[in-house]
């Protein structure tokens, strides 16, 4: 992988006392994406991260979420501790065109069992922080206008935000 500001690893004590472990994704997490977290979500999360049902991840579309290039696509998980070993709950990225571009579309997944306890808006933070190293100046978010726990995760941050709705999507434009 090469260097870049948004390989690191951390610790942080969430409300509930358990400590999150947040990392740089990598292809080794390709199982632990589809069994611990994308298999672990509800329908109602699966649709409002894929925008639609989505049954399983192809093996391609497991290589596009976890080998990143840290430039353009940036990812990270939480982790959290379960008896002698680590099992991932959450994943956040985001995603540009290129290199210079000032914008990106971000996603943040979490699994229902574990959504309320701040791993979200940790994810969020550490991506806006590697986000603001790497020259990016937005976030974009495109979602079903029902989806409101991302939408309140973007306000939490308190930074500008603004939002537009057509229809049944939501599409909110995060300045960093």
């Amino acid at each position: 992988m090469p260097k870049t500001p948004c390989l690191f690893s951390s610790e942080q004590t969430l409300a509930d006392g358990h400590i999150v472990y947040l990392r740089a994704i990598k292809p080794a997490d390709r199982l632990g994406l589809r069994e611990e977290v994308f298999l672990k979500l509800s329908f109602e999360s699966l649709r409002n991260r894929f925008l639609g049902l989505k049954r399983d991840l192809s093996s391609s579309e497991l290589d596009y979420f976890t080998r990143v290039d840290f430039l353009c696509h940036v990812a990270l998980v939480a982790e959290l501790e379960f008896g002698p070993r680590r099992r991932l709950v959450g994943v956040g990225r985001f995603m540009r065109e290129s290199g210079q571009s000032q914008s990106a579309e971000i996603a943040i997944t979490v699994v229902d069992e574990f959504q309320g306890n701040g791993i979200g808006s940790l994810l969020l933070g550490r991506l806006i922080e590697c986000a603001r190293r790497l020259g990016i100046r937005y976030f974009d978010s495109t979602m079903f206008a029902q989806n409101d726990h991302m939408a309140n995760l973007l306000r939490k941050t308190r930074l500008p935000l603004e939002s537009k709705h057509e229809g049944c999507i939501r599409t909110m434009l995060l300045r960093l």
